[in-house]
């Protein structure tokens, strides 16, 4: 059985008899099986059609994993615009990329009028384990701390999605991020789940982009794209004068990090490299690099994006992390994002 839990009880959860939530939840799971998807409840008309257009996006990125199904429910309603405050729920997991909305929240909008974070929602059960209580301690109080000083309030919802519900977790998170923050459109006027990559540089058969969280709601309960626009070297520059951001901030997804960081994954080097290059060559959230640690670090796409960009635009970094990062970008194997040859990676 797919569950959420939170930990905070003032805090209503859950659309009664609307089950947009599980429709964004199961789809994922229901794609990879073939299996017919029923749901014993309402859904919103919006909401079917934006589910059978990410069956469709799934099934041309992936058709040797994902089919189009059948969904059925008891009724389909109109999708009515959300007529309370204008307040938004954010997935906050403590990173760059959160953070960054967070603290830039203000400037996002729908239509004409902005939007305010008002909630920051951080999950148990995705990069944590929910039998991992030690580390998600951790995390959250990392979470608690920057969230405090910008006046955001913080909970935590436990969830099974990830474990049971998720066969393919890196092309689906996005549509799991939804679904926990579709458990709050009672309370909330939208969701918000930042982009890690900008409109440039977002590649297919990943998670989150763009064009899933438009698909992940309906204008009864959006989700307006957030950090596009921006840089993973822009939204660092953005939060490294935060001083309770350097002290912890959390990107690392290694099982070893404990809910913090390892510091020495792509992940950790080049949130260190953006903080140097923003005249913060040591946090206490990271640590320091070295060249000899970035000349040798193991590269993802997006590491590679990221010293690119950095190149382009070295802020503070030193002679000796300049020439690492041009002889590790030498030797990688994947393409360059700046090749317009090779169009998006």
């Amino acid at each position: 059985m797919l569950y959420w839990s939170v930990d905070d009880e003032s805090l209503p959860i859950g659309t009664e008899d609307l089950l947009d939530d599980a429709l964004v939840a199961l789809i994922p799971l229901a794609q990879f099986h073939g299996w017919r998807m029923h749901l014993e409840g309402d859904v919103t008309r919006e909401q079917v059609a934006n589910m059978r257009e990410y069956q469709e996006a799934w099934v041309a990125l992936r058709p040797d994993i994902y089919s189009m199904v059948d969904i059925t429910y008891r009724n389909a309603l109109p999708t009515e615009s959300a007529t309370h405050p204008r307040t938004a729920v954010l997935a906050y997991s403590g990173g760059v990329d959160s953070t960054h909305a967070a603290v830039t929240g203000a400037s996002v909008h729908r239509g004409r009028r902005a939007l305010e974070i008002t909630r920051g929602v951080l999950i148990a059960g995705f990069d944590i384990g929910l039998d991992d209580t030690a580390s998600i301690a951790r995390a959250h109080g990392s979470a608690q701390h920057i969230l405090n000083k910008l006046e955001i309030p913080l909970v935590v919802v436990s969830t099974n999605w990830r474990e049971d519900f998720s066969p393919n977790y890196t092309m689906s998170f996005g549509l799991g991020l939804a679904a926990v923050l579709h458990q709050f459109r009672a309370t909330f006027d939208a969701g918000l789940i930042a982009t890690d990559a900008t409109y440039a540089t977002e590649v297919g058969a990943w998670g989150r982009d763009s064009t899933i969280n438009r698909m992940s709601g309906s204008r009864a309960f959006p989700f307006p794209t957030i950090g596009a626009t921006a840089s993973r070297r822009d939204k660092i520059t953005a939060i490294s004068h935060i001083d309770v951001v350097r002290e912890h901030l959390r990107v690392c997804w290694q099982p070893n990090a404990r809910g913090a960081n390892c510091g020495h994954c792509g992940k950790c080097v080049r949130t260190k490299l953006g903080f140097a290059a923003s005249g913060y060559p040591a946090t206490a959230a990271l640590g320091s690099t070295s060249p000899e640690e970035v000349a040798s670090v193991a590269l993802s796409m997006w590491d590679r994006i990221f010293l690119e960009d950095m190149l382009v635009n070295p802020g503070e970094l030193d002679a000796g992390l300049l020439t690492a990062i041009r002889q590790r970008i030498s030797i990688s194997a994947l393409p360059s994002t700046h090749d317009s040859t090779q169009g998006r990676i």
